[in-house]
């Protein structure tokens, strides 16, 4: 949905100009992210927005998603692109690697700055302060495949070694890959499905995506790009650098990966390049609140170094290597510089900073937050009301105004129609995403997700979600409720001793997290002692099997045997539970159907309204 804006304007004609350093005032929230969407779509540059912190980058990333063009995927390589570049999730320097989820969304950001036309990047100031893998080693590491050619499968198999890729016996995950006879499956992170080599000999029949549940083909590819999945690549030239520096943990000291190896980039890489090596010349930084984002700065490199004294002790008393991070971080002086090489958007809420000029400001006048209570009221009599939301609509709609109300699902587009149809308030529409939405219907719903809406009367633009209307639904927690997984953070958690459930084999003892060297390769596993001291080891990234123990009592409930009978039969017992329970829902509802009943009259809008409040 494009609209004229007269702020968009000015903003596009200073680029133009070759003003190198704008700011914008005033607006935030979801308002920003809608002004920045409209921004990116117009202006045919790279663009790299740094926020204040991780979860600003991530909420950012998820608005942008919801404003901008479906062209815009963060799943498969294309022209312009949508990506975020995060920072890792653990301290390499602890000796354990980051999840592989975010090696992989890190380089495939990194490929698409190479490669892309114009693509967008989300990122935080912990993400841009470290030094990363160089520009020319990521692109000599890229194999670029098509059907027909002959390729070198040892060479290729080779590649994926050293590249980081996990053989494994079936591809499930990001930067696995495994072979069966004529047939190599990978999984690389540009792709959001893995991908299936079929060779007769070493001539390149076909390339496909495959469903790794199924097995069955969902496309068939004209090219492949593969990228590596690890930021540090074990070529000979590169292990003969890293031992020429001193001892490597486990197996890397033969040639293999091993845990934490992001912290010794110094070790493999004569030297090393930034973010912004990877930004194109020609791209646009837009910091959002600077000030927020040097304090944060400022915080984590006085964090870093706390770490790097902690854990260069600990290795001293182990007598165990420890990296050389010599320049790993970049300086205060050096971050100023590469910021100052690109042109810079600053987005910020206070009007001026001191020693700012006024002339340099793009100040937006009358944004805000939707104001005003527009979740359902309890009315005297007991009974819920939507009177708040029909009253703002429809005096928005008496000033002209163009009103796009968010909701999550089809079904409760549907529903809020049908109650707003109650007040008079005709929907002219409902559609899939923001961008399908037609400027010239006055009264609209998109699909999507978005925790709050803004008034932008100046634009006569106000946008509502489905969280201001119904109060917060927090659908991620009741997933995660649903999944039961541990997560990484909820993992960190556990204590040696803890009582644990795996999904196969029952209750077990949490013993720990190890190392384990197995086919010349050192990996992270989760302990798990299971009765007569039987032990299984889990690999550390699928602590998804795992769930915290919940019993119903305090005492300690009995260990499974590992291998035995008694949590299948549990889990059958469960199961026969829900069956029966089923069987006598449907009787009952059986005899309800043919018996005869009291007939009530049909829903009121009341009820709909109340019914709105579940999802």
């Amino acid at each position: 949905m494009n609209i004229k804006n007269q702020y968009l304007d000015t903003l596009k004609a200073r680029i133009n100009e070759g003003a190198r350093d704008i700011s914008v005032a005033s607006i935030s929230g979801s308002a920003r992210s809608f002004f920045m969407s409209e921004l990116f779509v117009e202006v045919g540059r790279p663009f790299l927005v740094l926020l204040p912190n991780a979860r600003d980058a991530a909420r950012f990333t998820r608005e942008l998603s919801f404003f901008l063009p479906e062209t815009y995927s963060m799943n498969e390589p294309g022209e312009r692109g949508l990506y975020d570049f995060p920072a890792y999730d653990i301290s390499p320097l602890s000796g354990l690697s980051p999840h592989r989820n975010v090696i992989n969304r890190r380089l495939r950001t990194l490929y698409a700055l190479t490669s892309e036309k114009n693509p967008i990047v989300a990122t935080s100031p912990e993400a841009i302060l470290f030094r990363i893998m160089p520009k020319d080693a990521l692109i000599k590491a890229l194999e670029y495949l098509e059907p027909g050619e002959d390729v070198d499968r040892d060479a290729l198999l080779k590649r994926l070694e050293t590249g980081g890729y996990l053989r494994t016996s079936l591809v499930e995950e990001m930067g696995d890959y495994s072979v069966r006879g004529g047939v190599i499956d990978i999984f690389p992170p540009m792709y959001s499905a893995p991908v299936r080599l079929e060779f007769w000999g070493n001539r390149l029949e076909s390339i496909r995506h495959f469903d790794p549940e199924t097995q069955r083909t969902t496309a068939h590819l004209t090219e492949l790009s593969i990228l590596p999945a690890s930021e540090i690549i074990m070529t000979d030239e590169n292990m003969r650098r890293a031992r020429s520096m001193g001892r490597l943990p486990g197996a890397g000291s033969e040639g293999g990966s091993f845990p934490g190896q992001e912290a010794w980039l110094n070790h493999f890489y004569p030297h090393l390049s930034t973010l912004f090596d990877y930004f194109p010349s020609e791209g646009i930084i837009v910091p959002v609140e600077p000030a927020n984002i040097n304090a944060e700065l400022d915080r984590f490199v006085a964090r870093f170094q706390a770490e790097l004294d902690k854990y260069r002790n600990e290795a001293a008393e182990r007598a165990a290597p420890f990296p050389d991070s010599e320049g790993i971080l970049l300086s205060g002086g050096e971050m100023s510089s590469l910021l100052e090489r690109s042109g810079r958007i600053n987005f910020k809420e206070l009007l001026i900073e001191k020693g700012e000029a006024t002339s340099s400001v793009i100040d937006i006048k009358g944004v805000s937050d939707i104001e005003g209570d527009m979740e359902l009221r309890l009315s005297g009599k007991g009974k819920v009301s939507m009177a708040p939301l029909a009253e703002k609509i429809s005096g928005w709609h008496k000033q002209g105004g163009r009103i796009v109300l968010v909701c999550r699902t089809e079904q409760q587009a549907e529903r809020l129609k049908e109650i707003l149809a109650g007040y008079n308030i005709v929907i002219e529409e409902v559609v899939e995403n923001w961008y399908r939405t037609d400027a010239r219907k006055r009264i609209s719903i998109s699909l999507g997700r978005l925790s709050r809406g803004f008034a932008w009367p100046e634009m006569g633009l106000y946008v509502v979600s489905e969280d201001e209307i119904f109060g917060p639904k927090r659908a991620g927690a009741r997933k995660k409720a649903q999944e039961g997984g541990l997560d990484w953070a909820s993992f960190s958690q556990l204590k040696p001793g803890d009582l644990v459930v795996h999904e196969d084999h029952g209750i077990g003892k949490y013993g720990g997290l190890i190392k384990m060297e197995i086919a010349d390769r050192v990996n992270d596993f989760i302990l798990i002692e299971y009765m007569d001291k039987d032990k299984l080891y889990i690999p550390a990234y699928r602590v998804s099997l795992l769930q915290k123990y919940i019993g119903a009592d305090e005492s300690d409930p009995k260990l499974d045997r590992l291998g035995g009978t008694a949590w299948g039969q549990a889990k059958s017992k469960a199961r026969k539970a829900i069956r029966e329970i089923a069987k006598q829902l449907v009787e009952i509802y059986a005899l309800r159907k043919y018996r005869e009943g009291f007939a009530f009259s049909r829903p009121d809008n009341y009820y709909r309204e109340f019914e709105a409040t579940f999802e």
